[in-house]
């Protein structure tokens, strides 16, 4: 089960850029498009792509995550393996 507030998203399911429904109908930069007011609030920037903050989210789960949700091992584990 997930909890979008507990990552500070109020809006998990329209895009934050766009317009109709989902805000997926109209893309961003056409006519009558609209933009939020709180993009950090919304998991969608658009009806593509994630917003700043989810990409911001997403790189610190992946760079230092716990090994029980990023596996085999997160990606500073591996930056910080000495082979030779």
């Amino acid at each position: 089960q997930t909890f979008p507030a507990r990552y500070g998203f109020s809006d998990v399911s329209n895009a934050c850029c766009g317009d109709g429904t989902l805000g997926g109908l109209v893309q961003c930069g056409r006519e009558g498009y609209k933009i939020c007011n709180n993009p950090n609030e919304f998991l969608f920037w658009d009806f593509y792509h994630p917003t700043e903050r989810t990409y911001h989210l997403m790189s610190k789960a992946l760079w230092n995550g716990n090994k029980n949700h990023i596996r085999p091992f997160n990606l500073m584990s591996l930056a910080t393996t000495i082979t030779f």
